[in-house]
């Protein structure tokens, strides 16, 4: 048996490990540990072939409903009564075995970049050593996360082998899974040239300058918007009832939140600022017809369907209020979420950001631009579609840049302390907190309680621990990278 075999049997073992601990452990202390939105998504595994047939699932279900199909099918495969321990127990079976087919396709996905030994291990602590993995998909058992970070995974593999037919059935299966993937897939095979095609020699539309410009704007114009819609709803009502989640602490407070979003997409956008397309080089025909053929495949997913009672108004009105309340969200939860994943790739965005743009087709740089605008947002599955698009291009990088031995090492340590696997989340008050939904529960130190990384549901302090450790990193690797300790070169 090779090395590099052995290595991989390795690591799929010790994480099959930690998921059974984690996965068949604690479950949130909500609707009989299926939470909020799980508790509709338990009912599809129960019953969804009777739901489906009276009308019962909205288009929104509808666009999330194959995990629960697969699952209601092992359910029945087996013989088990239809009982919500039996749906569980199905689940979070069918959750690990989907999970493990997600490391396999990694591995091809590696072989593919021909990764050396020690950045295939840092990518799989990545993408798998980390809380969503790790905790949440066996805290909440009941979400599509698992089969949507399956499906991006082979979307990516797809993409890097050039297989558009293959890409496509992925694209497929993610409008029944998470769709914003299939949005993804959509950019990826209506732009499948390089960038270079669509630059423009002379003259040109001014893209870049013109999409920071809209990086400066977008986030200012989303929150102003919700609160002209909470207004418009509820009326004159105070500033901190518009607030769903953990209220701002003052109107001057939201706006010097709400102002430090721009200036982070201003950053991130700076390296394609000199971008100019040619409006003639754009392939128009294949976009109008993508888009046709995209919202005919769309609406066709939602055969059969009711009346979806959760809006894109409401999506919108979530995300707007979350870094107006809690400063800097953007960066503290994917950080929670990926740990040195992600400060790695903060260190290195604008080199990663100029690679793409030079290397990779104009599908996969919107996909980029797309990730940038998801950020201020906080769940875990509108992170995990992005999740191989950003890994492959910084494992090129880091594999280019050949690290020394001891970063490897640390980088795969810290991923697993940073899991929180280990750590048991259901502490005294958490019930109480979850199902009164009140602020004096959520707000205690250290009440990393839910789910232990966003902003909304952190008690101050521990978000500010949370900013400072990140910060704190983010100078380490800074200062050791100076002092030439990071690389071999």
């Amino acid at each position: 048996m090779s090395r590099r075999l052995t290595l991989r049997c390795m690591l799929v073992l010790v994480s099959f490990l930690i998921m059974t601990t984690t996965y068949w452990g604690e479950k949130i202390p909500l609707k009989g540990g299926a939470g909020w939105d799980g508790e509709q998504y338990r009912e599809l595994v129960l019953h969804v072939d009777e739901m489906f047939f009276q009308g019962e699932i909205d288009a929104y279900h509808m666009h999330r409903v194959l995990p629960f199909v697969v699952s209601h099918v092992a359910l029945r495969l087996t013989g088990l009564p239809a009982t919500a321990a039996n749906a569980m127990a199905v689940t979070i079976v069918v959750n690990q075995v989907v999970l493990l087919l997600a490391m396999l396709v990694f591995f091809r996905l590696s072989s593919l970049r021909q990764w050396r030994l020690p950045t295939e291990l840092m990518a799989f602590a990545a993408a798998f050593w980390n809380v969503a993995v790790l905790k949440v998909f066996g805290y909440y058992p009941f979400l599509t996360d698992e089969l949507a970070l399956l499906l991006s995974l082979l979307a990516a593999c797809h993409y890097f082998s050039a297989k558009r037919l293959w890409l496509l059935a992925d694209g497929l299966l993610a409008m029944l899974t998470w769709p914003a993937l299939s949005v993804v897939v959509f950019l990826l095979l209506v732009f499948p040239a390089p960038l270079e095609a669509h630059r423009a020699r002379s003259g040109g539309l001014p893209a870049g300058q013109w999409l920071r410009w809209v990086g400066v704007v977008f986030y200012p114009l989303l929150f102003l918007a919700f609160i002209y819609y909470k207004v418009r709803v509820h009326g004159d009502i105070p500033f901190a009832e518009m607030f769903t989640l953990r209220p701002a602490r003052s109107a001057l407070w939201a706006a010097v939140a709400t102002a430090v979003v721009p200036v982070f997409y201003w950053w991130a956008l700076r390296p394609l600022s000199a971008v100019r397309l040619s409006l003639g080089q754009m392939p128009w025909r294949r976009v109008v017809l993508g888009t046709a053929v995209f919202v005919i495949l769309y609406k066709l997913t939602e055969w059969g369907s009711g009346v979806s009672g959760f809006t894109m108004a409401q999506e919108l009105g979530q995300i707007a209020q979350l870094p107006a309340s809690d400063v800097l969200v953007f960066l503290e939860t994917p950080f929670i979420y990926w740990g040195p994943f992600f400060l790695l790739l903060l260190c290195l965005w604008p080199m990663w950001l100029r690679r793409v743009a030079e290397q990779e087709s104009m599908g996969y740089l919107l996909t980029a631009v797309f990730f940038i605008f998801f950020l201020v947002d906080i769940e875990t599955r509108k992170h995990v579609m992005f999740f191989p698009f950003l890994l492959v291009p910084l494992m090129d990088e880091v594999d280019r840049l050949q690290l020394r031995r001891w970063v490897s090492g640390a980088f795969v340590a810290l991923s697993l302390l940073m899991a929180a696997w280990w750590y048991p989340w259901n502490q005294a008050g958490m019930a109480e907190a979850l199902n009164t939904y009140e602020l004096r529960c959520y707000l205690q130190f250290p009440a990393q309680w839910y789910f232990m990384f966003q902003g909304p549901w952190q008690g101050h302090l521990a978000y500010a621990i949370s900013l400072a450790a990140e910060a704190g990193l983010l100078v380490g690797i800074y200062l050791l990278n100076r002092g030439g300790l990071l690389t071999k070169k």
